[in-house]
C-alpha cells in the first residue's frame, strides 16, 4: 500500500496529466478499503491547513501597494535607490492591478487599499494612470484611496484639478529652500518645488506632506525648510538616508535637528499631529515599518515585491498568480521583514521601542542602529519637551 505521501506525489502529477487513470492506479496499488480512508485522512487534513489560512488572513485587513508608475525621473536624486531608465507602465497592467485588489475588496480579505502612486516620477506619465485610479475610485467605493509620491515639479493644471477634485493626497520631496533634489543638469528644483506648494496652498489644499531626507548633501538647508513648514502648518516627515550612514557625525545632525525642532516650536507648530522622524510618529505608534506585512512594492510589469527598496529583485509573486497575497507574504523566506523578521534583543529594553519598530527593517541592520538609534533618541527626546 502505498503511503500518504506517495499517494499526494501522485495526485499531483495526475492533475499535470490527463491521460491518467486514476480508477486504474487505484484498483492495481491499493486496496479500496485502504484507500478511502487515506484520501479523507489526507483531504481532511488540506481543509485543516486552508481554515488555518483563512483565520491567519484576518490579520492583515488593510494593505497599502506602493505602484511604480514608471522608472523615468526628471531629476537626479543623490541618494536614489532605483534603476532609473525609460520604462512605463501599461494602462492595461494598471488596469490588472485594479482587479487584483478588487477581488480581495470584493471577498472581503481586505476592508480597505490606499494606492501609492510613485515612480521615478509618476507626473511623468500622469496620462497613464490618471483614469484607472478614477475607475479604481469609482468601482471600490470608499474602500480604496489614492496618494501620489512627487517631486511636484511637473504639476500643471490638470494635474492640480486632478488632485485636488478627487481628494488625492500627496507626499512632496523638498529638502531645502536653497538645495533639493537636482535636475539632470545638477540645478536645484527647490525654487519649483516651492511655488507648486504655495500653488496648492493657495487653493485652500493640505492634503500633502513634505517628504525630506537627511545626508550630506541636504542636511545644510533644513533651518529655511523648516521654517516654511512651521508657518504653513504642513505635515513634515524628515528621513535619515540609510544609504549614507557614517558621513556625517551623528552629533552635528543631533544639533542641527534640535534647531530645526526649535525653529518649528517657535511657529506654535502642532509637533503631535503634524512631525515626524524617520517615520516616527507621536500620534501613530506603530511597532516598525509595515513592509511585507500592510505594504507592498508592484512594478512596471506587476511583480510584487515585500518594500520598494527591492524592486527589480526577486518577486515574491505577481498579480496575475492565483496564490493569495497575504499567504505569500505570511510564509514568504526571501526577504527579513513582515512576517519573516525577528526584532533584535536590544529593542526590548529601548523606551521608544513602541513609535521607532525598530526602523527600516530591511536597511537599519544592527551595523546602522549604532548610528541611528542614539540620534533618533535625542531627537525624539528633544520633541518632547515641546509637548510636554
Amino acid at each position: 500500500m502505498l503511503s500518504k505521501n506517495e499517494l499526494q506525489l501522485y495526485l499531483t502529477s495526475m492533475t499535470n496529466n490527463k491521460n491518467t487513470n486514476l480508477q486504474g492506479f487505484i484498483n492495481s496499488n491499493i486496496k479500496n478499503n485502504d484507500c478511502s480512508v487515506l484520501l479523507e485522512d489526507m483531504f481532511d487534513d488540506s481543509i485543516k491547513v486552508q481554515t488555518l489560512k483563512k483565520e491567519k488572513r484576518k490579520e492583515i485587513k488593510d494593505i497599502s501597494p506602493w505602484i511604480f508608475t514608471t522608472q523615468n525621473c526628471n531629476l537626479k536624486c543623490t541618494y536614489c535607490y532605483e534603476d532609473i531608465c525609460n520604462k512605463n507602465i501599461s494602462q492595461k497592467t494598471f488596469y490588472d492591478i485594479n482587479a487584483y485588489f478588487k477581488k480581495y475588496i470584493d471577498s472581503g480579505d481586505l476592508e480597505f487599499v490606499n494606492y501609492r502612486i510613485s515612480g521615478g516620477e509618476p507626473l511623468i506619465n500622469f496620462g497613464t494612470w490618471k483614469q484607472p485610479v478614477l475607475d479604481a475610485i469609482k468601482e471600490n467605493k470608499g474602500k480604496l484611496s489614492v496618494s501620489i509620491l512627487t517631486n511636484l515639479t511637473l504639476l500643471n493644471n490638470n494635474i492640480e484639478r486632478f488632485i485636488i477634485d478627487n481628494h488625492i493626497g500627496c507626499s512632496i520631496s523638498l529638502d531645502g529652500l536653497d538645495y533639493s533634489k537636482p535636475y539632470v543638469n545638477g540645478k536645484s528644483s527647490a525654487k519649483v518645488v516651492k511655488n507648486k506648494i504655495e500653488r496648492l496652498l493657495k487653493e485652500g489644499f493640505i492634503k500633502f506632506n513634505v517628504s525630506s531626507v537627511i545626508n550630506k548633501d541636504t542636511f545644510n538647508g533644513l533651518d529655511d525648510l523648516a521654517d516654511f513648514v512651521g508657518k504653513n502648518k504642513l505635515l513634515w516627515n524628515i528621513e535619515i538616508d540609510h544609504f549614507f550612514m557614517g558621513e556625517v557625525e551623528p552629533s552635528v545632525i543631533v544639533s542641527i535637528m534640535k534647531n530645526v525642532i526649535d525653529i518649528l516650536g517657535k511657529c506654535d507648530y502642532d509637533f503631535y499631529k503634524l512631525f515626524r522622524f524617520n517615520n516616527i510618529g507621536l500620534n501613530n505608534p506603530q511597532w516598525g515599518c509595515s513592509a511585507g506585512k500592510y505594504l507592498v512594492a508592484i512594478d512596471i510589469n506587476g511583480d510584487i515585491y515585500p518594500c520598494q527598496t527591492v524592486i527589480n529583485k526577486e518577486a515574491l509573486t505577481n498579480i496575475y498568480s492565483d496564490e493569495h497575497l497575504i499567504d505569500v507574504l505570511m510564509e514568504q523566506k526571501i526577504y527579513e521583514v513582515g512576517f519573516n523578521y525577528q526584532y533584535d534583543s536590544e529593542c526590548d529594553e529601548c523606551s521608544l521601542k513602541k513609535l521607532c519598530g525598530s526602523g527600516c527593517k530591511l536597511h537599519n541592520r544592527k551595523e546602522n542602529k549604532t548610528y541611528t538609534c542614539p540620534i533618533i533618541k535625542e531627537v525624539i527626546y528633544h520633541v518632547l519637551t515641546k509637548i510636554i
